[in-house]
């Protein structure tokens, strides 16, 4: 129940703001709609909320057949072994896990962890790490590994040397499996940092308790809470790229949030304050197993799942395929799809192709912006008609064992009707992609020509990288037609000559013919060049 609480002071014509109300715990509710809802917990460290948690488990492992289908025998390389009681943990670093059930930890780093695992230290981790050694929210996820009765936990910084760049791509590669077969994944959304915590209590949601009249003559105790929501899609932790993964692929998630507990699982949600919500109302960017790109279709499913990782954000830009890599290969293994090419699928390849860059408020956001992450974002109504033909895609794995990691180059052989166009960035200013542009002669590059550019109404420029062109007003580019419809209208890449290869292009942009117009003519059916062209 929400209501408006309005008063007003000497110095100020009125304010209200927003409160939550609950009942007194320990009273009989005087109305239905505070039945099922208890106010938040103050104490996230309390024996009660290690209570919920534990009852939570135990139901989902007896009730639920999905969350219990998934494979539990999967031991990963290494797991720290926490002991102890919750006061006084002991916790150190195993090479040789018993086949158990263990918990997993998703979380911001926020900068260099100083007590990770590295060479140097990976044989003395192995008898004891010091417990004081380790940012506060490894600390506070041991404590809650212990409070639940479990006596693994894993955590990347800990578990995955971290100078050893051999054992991290090893590592990585193994990560759908760790969190897919982990017991429960902690996420503490709000802790910005390592060193953060979220154990902490929660002092700014202490209740105010007033009177409330529910009837002529029925008053009751009541609690007052400033409204807000646990489970915020743009708290700190689901605004990370790794996490995005993390969470989709683990089979349960108790999220730590501002005001409570939420448990979320393959099948159901669970919160302290009794929330009503089913899994499809709760974000789908941090619930597992999300329902929303499972139903999906491929390759609209992966669209979709790129266009929300290319919305967080990275702190290491060589991540950018890494952070999604655990989640690539479960997509190829659920969907039935393999040829995976640096985040595009072959079966769908060129469509795919056709990604563009996001923004918000004219500013391009996300990966598209400081790292050229490929954003397979395509349009509702793609024409069927593919116009080029795909002669072959290849990449160059940094490590061969790992097909879904980090790639050191790669490129693709496209066939098809390609024409020049000319693009005006000057009329593009104030807009993250936008400017005007025209059609251009196949063989003439004088500078007469580009001084008359008009705008072609029929092109709808989208340039991945506006800024990289500050020096330039007038590009004289490439477009490849990648499909079309029967009235002329499709899509087009925007490619210009590479300087690192000579006969090669690379791609700009993305090019899309919005509408026809008769007077112009046909953009592909006069004028073209149709040959074989190599984009890197």
């Amino acid at each position: 129940m929400i209501f408006h609480l309005a008063w007003k002071g000497p110095d100020a014509e009125g304010y209200g703001e927003l409160y939550e109300v609950y009942p007194v715990p320990g009273d009989k509710p005087r109305s239905s709609a505070l039945i099922g809802h208890l106010p938040p917990n103050l104490v996230s460290n309390s024996q009660l909320s290690y209570r919920r948690v534990t009852q939570w488990m135990h139901e989902c492992q007896r009730i639920h057949s999905k969350c219990s289908s998934r494979s539990n025998t999967f031991v990963p390389t290494r797991l720290l072994h926490v002991s102890g009681t919750p006061q006084n943990p002991t916790i150190k670093l195993t090479t040789t896990p018993p086949v158990a059930p263990y918990a997993t930890l998703s979380y911001c780093w926020g900068g260099d962890q100083e007590a990770k695992t590295l060479k140097s230290n990976f044989v003395s981790y192995q008898d004891h790490i010091d417990f004081c050694t380790l940012p506060a929210t490894i600390q506070d996820a041991a404590i809650v590994t212990v409070q639940i009765g479990l006596s693994y936990l894993w955590v990347d910084a800990m578990c995955i040397i971290q100078d050893d760049d051999n054992d991290k791509m090893k590592e990585i590669a193994k990560m759908h499996a760790v969190y897919r077969s982990s017991l429960i994944t902690m996420a503490p959304s709000e802790a910005v940092t390592s060193k953060t915590g979220f154990l902490r209590p929660r002092d700014m949601w202490r209740p105010i308790k007033m009177k409330a009249r529910f009837d002529e003559n029925v008053f009751s105790d009541v609690l007052l809470i400033p409204e807000g929501s646990s489970c915020r899609p743009s708290a700190p932790l689901f605004q990370r790229g790794w996490t995005l993964q993390e969470t989709l692929l683990s089979t349960r998630v108790l999220v730590y949030g501002l005001r409570e507990l939420t448990f979320l699982c393959l099948e159901g949600i669970r919160s302290e304050c009794g929330s009503h919500l089913t899994v499809e109302e709760i974000n789908w960017a941090f619930h597992p197993g999300s329902k929303i790109h499972i139903n999906m279709e491929h390759p609209q499913s992966w669209n979709y799942l790129i266009a929300s990782y290319s919305e967080r954000f990275l702190t290491v830009e060589g991540d950018k395929l890494l952070g999604i890599a655990a989640l690539a290969e479960e997509y190829g293994r659920s969907k039935r799809v393999d040829g995976y090419f640096g985040g595009l699928w072959r079966d769908s390849f060129l469509e795919q192709a056709l990604w563009t860059t996001a923004s918000v408020n004219g500013e391009i956001t996300g990966f598209g912006a400081s790292f050229n992450m490929p954003l397979a974002w395509l349009p509702e109504t793609m024409p069927d008609n593919i116009t080029c033909e795909l002669v072959d895609v290849q990449t160059t794995l940094i490590t061969p064992e790992n097909a879904f990691g980090m790639v050191s180059d790669g490129y693709m052989l496209i066939r098809g009707n390609m024409r020049r166009v000319i693009w005006n960035r000057e009329h593009g200013r104030g807009s993250a992609w936008n400017g005007i542009g025209c059609l251009a002669s196949n063989t003439k590059e004088s500078l007469e020509e580009r001084e008359k550019v008009f705008r072609d109404p029929r092109m709808a420029f989208r340039i991945d990288h506006q800024q990289e062109w500050l020096e330039e007003d007038l590009l004289l580019l490439w477009s490849l037609e990648i499909c079309k419809t029967d009235d002329g209208r499709g899509y087009a890449l925007l490619l210009k000559e590479a300087e690192a290869k000579a006969g090669a292009f690379r791609r700009v942009g993305r090019l899309q013919i919005t509408s026809v117009d008769e007077s112009r003519g046909s953009w592909f059916e006069s004028e073209c060049i149709f040959r074989e062209v190599m984009v890197i």
